[in-house]
């Protein structure tokens, strides 16, 4: 009896421990081929070493070489009595349990402790809906600013986080989806394995939860989708996260045709006021709002309005940087032009005949 009891238990530790599949959260480097995951302690990564890092090694009764050495570019450190050994990729208790190998050879018992002393800058990716796509460098000296914002910006305390990287790349589009973004990391390792966290920026205004906002890590990927839903336009949120002035070009019958910075909420009424109002008389009653997408298209859209002002709901469209309004000639604005055009030789020759009966009298 007590040797099948033993078989049965044997059976169902094995079945615990081996039998039972784990969950994995290991995904390829290409963003390709990535697959969501659910996975949303990203901030609670282990920091990876990496070229640039300077960290203090100490040696436990060895002061004389204990101290701080950098990472170089190569991804190796030059360490005392064993020379050059590569810790990048390794967090900073892998790193100390691999010189405590390296060391059982060089060192009687070898008690190794390691700190980051400091930090290399981080350098991420930016992709999708933000006003500057690209690829960025963040410190923690960093001055955090949107674009076009007015202010002098703030300075990052501590390491840089998902909102900052934003603020850093000018700021969200209006057509960004704030409850969809996307951030890629890095695992331990030369692996170029990486791990994917979704996150909710918009929970983060609401709620104030911090766990959306996680402390990026060197390599990080931020990407930001587009939206698909028009309820959850920024356009309708009021937030940091976009920026506070733009430039537009008001052009055509205008008082002071140019290029005017604004405020991001400007509406079309109110630029077109900016520029010193339509001509009397000569303005037609529609407005043109051209935009130039990212894909190189562009985009119009006509706006009708009287003298009175404009008279549907178009006139509320949300402005953006680089928008082009242009305020239409009317009948008469075209016929007055192409007469002066047409008359221009005979007005110069009616000057001329002036000059010359005032020279002879």
């Amino acid at each position: 009896m007590k040797k099948r009891l033993k078989v049965v238990l044997s059976f169902l530790i094995f079945t615990l421990f081996l039998g039972i599949p784990q969950k994995v959260f290991v995904l390829k480097a290409s963003l390709n081929d990535l697959e969501s995951i659910d996975e949303k302690f990203i901030e609670k990564s282990f920091y990876i070493l990496g070229p640039g890092d300077l960290i203090n090694i100490k040696f436990f009764g060895l002061p004389e070489i204990s101290g701080d050495y950098q990472i170089m570019s190569d991804g190796n450190i030059q360490l005392p009595l064993i020379g050059a050994q590569n810790l990048s990729g390794y967090t900073l208790d892998g790193s100390s349990n691999k010189l405590i190998e390296l060391y059982k050879d060089q060192l009687i018992n070898p008690q190794i402790d390691l700190l980051l002393s400091s930090p290399r800058p981080l350098k991420i990716s930016m992709v999708g809906e933000v006003v500057r796509p690209g690829y960025y460098t963040l410190d923690r000296a960093e001055v955090s600013r949107v674009g076009g914002s007015s202010g002098e910006g703030t300075n990052i305390q501590g390491f840089p986080t998902v909102v900052d990287a934003i603020q850093k790349a000018g700021g969200l589009t209006l057509d960004a989806d704030i409850t969809n973004i996307a951030i890629y990391r890095n695992l331990p390792g030369n692996s170029s394995e990486l791990k994917k966290a979704d996150l909710d920026l918009l929970d983060l205004i609401k709620t104030g939860n911090q766990a959306n906002n996680p402390i990026l890590f060197d390599g990080d990927v931020i990407e930001i989708f587009k939206i698909t839903d028009s309820a959850k336009s920024l356009e309708n949120i009021p937030t940091n996260l976009t920026p506070e002035k733009i430039n537009l070009y008001v052009v055509g019958e205008v008082a002071a045709p140019g290029m005017y910075q604004v405020s991001a909420n400007t509406k079309i009424s109110q630029a077109i006021l900016i520029a010193g109002g339509p001509n009397s008389w000569r303005h037609e009653n529609k407005v043109q709002l051209l935009r130039v997408n990212r894909n190189g298209s562009v985009q119009i859209n006509k706006v009708p309005f009287n003298e009175k002002g404009f008279i549907n709901n178009k006139s509320k469209l949300s402005l953006r940087e680089g928008d082009i309004i242009k305020v239409n000639k009317n009948l008469f604005g075209k016929s007055s032009d192409a007469l002066s055009t047409l008359l221009l030789p005979t007005r110069d020759l009616y000057s001329l005949y002036g000059i010359y009966k005032l020279v002879n009298d």
